[in-house]
């Protein structure tokens, strides 16, 4: 295996940069795709933007299964840790035992044993599956954030919003034309996931072909945040009014 090219190996390493020597985590990112195939560069972002972003969650799930202190564990061999457990967790499209197997090849990088530990770690949390309860105690935000709710929220209320930033943007589609709004809404109707109350938006299980063949290929639909949407219907249009959008643009940016 060529370790240079490995998504997960770049993945660690942008992790030990910006988690444990404080690097710039836009600069260490950018710098880690140059080695990478371009296919791999979403995967690489997932995978590290969710390791950081999930960092308590991964670290409360990892202590269950390791043996000893891992309040004491080498902070690289946390990282290499928290890339497989994101993988199982949280990267549906993965496989489990393609995250286990290419975890432990990266993982002997350090040593041996040390992959061991990786694959007992990730197989041990597989075969518990769902009898693994983390805590929703576990918020993974700064002290300073959470902070600043404590000063302006129940600790209730706290926990809420902390959940509710927890949880993954859905990727939202706009139907471009009302002539399209019946077709739009059978489109692959094992695949949809909703709807809005705002008229022409629905989201999809698996975004990603509805983008290839519906948005790329036919032009029936648009990525748009119902958000976008609702500053429309805020404005209460009326015939012969005239409105200036000073920013324009589909709304994926």
């Amino acid at each position: 295996m060529n370790l240079n090219k490995n998504a997960r190996f770049a993945a660690v390493n942008v992790l030990n940069s910006v988690l444990n020597c404080k690097k710039n985590l836009k600069k260490e990112f950018s710098n880690s795709v140059i080695s990478i195939d371009r296919k791999d560069v979403s995967f690489l972002k997932v995978l590290v933007y969710g390791v950081i972003r999930k960092r308590n969650t991964l670290d409360s799930i990892i202590s269950r299964y390791y043996k000893g202190s891992y309040s004491k564990l080498d902070k690289e061999r946390k990282n290499y840790l928290r890339a497989a457990i994101y993988q199982i967790v949280y990267m549906d499209g993965v496989p489990d035992y393609a995250s286990v197997s290419s975890s432990v090849e990266i993982s002997k990088k350090v040593s041996y044993n040390f992959s061991k530990l990786v694959n007992a770690i990730c197989m041990n949390f597989i075969r518990d599956g769902s009898k693994v309860k983390y805590s929703n105690k576990v918020l993974n935000y700064s002290a300073q954030f959470l902070e600043l709710l404590d000063k302006n929220y129940s600790k209730k209320d706290a926990e809420k919003i902390c959940a509710w930033g927890d949880k993954p943007a859905s990727i939202w589609f706009r139907i471009k034309n009302c002539k399209n709004q019946e077709i739009s809404r059978n489109i692959n109707k094992e695949y949809l996931e909703g709807c809005t109350q705002f008229r022409n938006y629905i989201k999809f299980k698996n975004p990603k072909k509805i983008i290839e063949e519906y948005v790329n290929k036919n032009d029936i639909l648009e990525v748009q945040s119902p958000g976008s949407g609702l500053a429309v219907d805020l404005l209460n249009l009326r015939m012969g009014d005239s409105v200036l959008d000073a920013c324009a643009a589909p709304g994926g940016k």
